[in-house]
């Protein structure tokens, strides 16, 4: 019964990596939240 084992961990690794993947894609939006209107103001300035 070693491949419901390899399929249960597969399915294991798949959900950590699709909850992984949300929690980059959540910082990504709030990094350029934080950060989109500074540097827009920081490239106005600069130019």
């Amino acid at each position: 019964n070693s491949q419901a084992g390899e399929s249960q961990m597969g399915l294991g690794l798949r959900t950590s990596h699709s909850v992984l993947s949300n929690l980059v894609m959540a910082l990504h939006q709030l990094s350029l939240l934080v950060l989109g209107p500074n540097f827009i103001y920081s490239l106005a300035t600069f130019y």
